[in-house]
């Protein structure tokens, strides 16, 4: 069996949740990472990647970082997306993208209504 996390940053993860998933890893509990980003720029993306306890954890599990692709009241923008994909892809690491489905829902009604 193998188990995968998705946490947020580790100092965010440590000091907010009380989540230390870095000695989770280093213990051989955790086969997988998928650290959730929610900067909107490439810069932030880069700034919260290189923070977040990712390089670290890629020395004992295979490693990703999971991109946020809404931003609360605003729909996602393609364009944004694929800048923050290329901010990750710079420091040699896989991506995931996760949204809300109230988001997407919220999108998709609103194109729809404008029809």
């Amino acid at each position: 069996m193998e188990l995968s996390l998705f946490p947020n940053p580790y100092q965010f993860s440590r000091s907010q949740y009380n989540q230390d998933w870095l000695a989770w890893v280093r213990q051989g509990i955790i086969d997988e990472v998928v650290v959730q980003v929610y900067g909107s720029t490439p810069a932030e993306v880069q700034q919260t990647v290189a923070n977040s306890g990712i390089h670290t954890a890629s020395r004992y599990v295979p490693v990703g970082i999971g991109l946020y692709t809404g931003i609360k009241a605003k729909p996602f923008n393609l364009q944004a997306i694929q800048n923050q994909i290329q901010a990750v892809e710079e420091q040699n690491l896989g991506h995931s993208l996760f949204i809300w489905e109230f988001l997407v829902l919220r999108t998709i009604n609103a194109h729809l209504n404008a029809l």
